[in-house]
């Protein structure tokens, strides 16, 4: 996943456990649980956690003999403790906080996650947004598992002109699409019979739902006043040896 992960495929209802029940003390957070089933310590660094984790692994898996219920907790385990994020979390609220029910709000892990406000807030500067994460899988065989792998994936992705620096034309080109307001979108009417009209909203036409406005004359000649340009990247993917059912690799600001 560029910006996001590789999966393979997930295990569903890893997390087991409900709710705190209504009335009394709340429980302190048991922020032990997954630091035990794979035998770490809680300043174990992720090189530690993966190598306990495939120790574990290799020996609970059901092909090898092993408890299907125990292999899925150690692997639930490892899918959060590996995740930097989510350790943090579990860290603090235990599995709960992992569920959303640890005091975190959905304003603070999108702050935690991507650096800013949810939605950037009401007349907050107006920056290049974060594209979305895209996920690729890899298809691997048991021996490939068994020796790991290295795969090379070719990404086609959207990449900031640098040129105009993402402007899309000189300083002071920009100006603000008459047809929408700056809004990128537009509420069309249509008659289709007398007294009788169909409204539909879509993307405005004449700036193609940017809300801007450059004329040609001064448009980026290398993006065409896009902002951005189409640029193709290899990326190489080494799977570990052992890697889990499920596991995720993650490259950073590899996206559109």
């Amino acid at each position: 996943m560029f910006g996001g992960g590789f999966p393979f495929e997930e295990f569903a209802g890893m997390h087991g456990g409900g709710m705190p029940g209504r009335g009394g003390p709340r429980k302190e957070a048991d922020t032990s649980k997954f630091y035990d089933l794979l035998g770490v310590a809680k300043s174990a660094t992720e090189q530690e956690i993966k190598k306990a984790y495939r120790k574990k692994a290799l020996k609970e898996h059901p092909d090898k003999g092993g408890d299907l219920e125990k292999f899925k907790e150690i692997t639930a385990a490892y899918e959060c403790l590996a995740d930097r994020e989510k350790r943090e979390i579990y860290d603090k609220h235990g599995e709960e906080g992992l569920k959303g029910g640890g005091g975190m709000g959905a304003q603070d892990i999108f702050s935690q996650m991507f650096g800013g406000g949810m939605g950037g807030g009401r007349g907050g500067p107006k920056g290049p947004q974060k594209g979305k994460s895209v996920q690729h899988a890899i298809k691997v065989t048991l021996e490939e598992i068994f020796k790991g792998k290295t795969t090379k994936i070719a990404v086609n992705r959207d990449r900031i002109c640098t040129t105009c620096d993402g402007k899309g034309g000189k300083d002071g080109a920009n100006s603000t699409c008459g047809g929408c307001k700056g809004r990128g979108m537009r509420t069309q009417m249509t008659m289709i019979g007398p007294g009788m009209y169909s409204q539909s909203t879509g993307p405005c036409t004449d700036c193609s739902g940017t809300g801007e406005m450059i004329d040609e004359a001064n448009k980026c000649k290398n993006c065409n006043g896009k902002k951005v340009i189409k640029e193709k990247k290899v990326i190489e993917a080494t799977i570990d040896k052992g890697a889990p059912h499920g596991e995720k690799y993650i490259f950073h600001g590899e996206s559109d």
